[in-house]
């Protein structure tokens, strides 16, 4: 136990024997031309798929629960769309398994999802049935991007910002009467080695949440998902990725978490226990850093 917990989860690096360089070569000269056409033109459809929603959104002046209503309607064939974006990039398999039972989605309007791996992860979403994400305040103005993230009616973030992350709490509170939610509590990306400390936002609300967690299957090969501060950049890791054959997602929804009065009172003992949840969960080790602790790193 005492190795398993000697993890650093900021740190990652490829691992390559003879045969991952076969796949490597092969899957750069076959597969990444086809999936990088394929995907481009998918995300390109689902932009401007999203941005006909919200054009109409905007232009019809509905109040929240219609427009809520609405918005569910129109950003159907945008998931549709980035589903089978990800089919081509190669993530032919998500299953979805349902600890949670039938009444969850009503029970618990926030969802807590680690770990946080890489922005292969927006594929979650698609298998949570596109819950409202907390996102950075930026992401909106990224060309064609910005489109998709403004459909899900996002909550916005300006992360190092401690004002705005108390203006967090104000609009999930508002957000969560017509949509879920859904939070990486772990606030950056690690090597799905361990769990880092979770943040206490999404658990200040004092609501009950529900947890997700997430395992990714790539095979006997190396991970090429995982996208940490020191490691590979993001474009190395997608372009790895996409050379693989298949890349599997298996996303398991657990019970609904009540807080118990000394967690409402504490909600960084609320975040500590739910991530205790998840990590036995996952059989990952549970640490205590966090993003402060990379930025510490990055200055150092």
């Amino acid at each position: 136990m005492a190795n398993k917990r000697c993890v650093n989860p900021f740190v990652h690096r490829f691992q390559f024997r003879t045969i991952d360089y076969i796949q490597l070569i092969i899957g750069s000269i076959i597969l990444v031309p086809i999936r990088v056409v394929l995907t481009l033109f998918l995300f390109l459809v689902a932009s401007m798929i999203a941005k006909f929603a919200n054009y109409l959104l905007d232009n019809w002046k509905l109040d929240k629960e219609d427009e809520s209503k609405w918005r569910s309607y129109l950003r159907v064939p945008c998931v549709m769309t980035f589903r089978a974006m990800f089919f081509c990039a190669g993530f032919h398999r998500m299953k979805i398994v349902d600890k949670g039972g039938p009444n969850a989605d009503k029970e618990a309007r926030v969802i807590v999802v680690a770990p946080h791996t890489s922005p292969f992860d927006v594929l979650s979403g698609i298998g949570l049935k596109i819950p409202a994400p907390v996102a950075r305040h930026d992401s909106i103005d990224m060309p064609l991007f910005g489109n998709v993230i403004k459909i899900t009616d996002p909550v916005f973030v300006q992360r190092d910002s401690q004002s705005s992350r108390n203006n967090v709490l104000n609009s999930v509170l508002e957000k969560i009467k017509f949509v879920r939610i859904f939070f990486f509590p772990e606030g950056t990306c690690t090597n799905r080695r361990a769990l880092c400390q979770f943040k206490a936002g999404a658990f200040k609300l004092g609501l009950p949440v529900q947890p997700v967690a997430l395992k990714y299957d790539q095979g006997d090969g190396p991970d090429t998902l995982s996208w940490t501060w020191d490691g590979p950049d993001v474009w190395k890791s997608i372009w790895l990725t996409l050379c693989r054959f298949n890349t599997s997602l298996e996303v398991t929804k657990l019970p609904v978490y009540y807080p118990s009065p000394e967690e409402l009172k504490d909600p960084e003992l609320y975040a500590y226990n739910v991530s205790v949840l998840l990590s036995r969960e996952l059989d990952l080790p549970n640490l205590y850093y966090s993003y402060d602790d990379v930025k510490y790193l990055q200055h150092k």
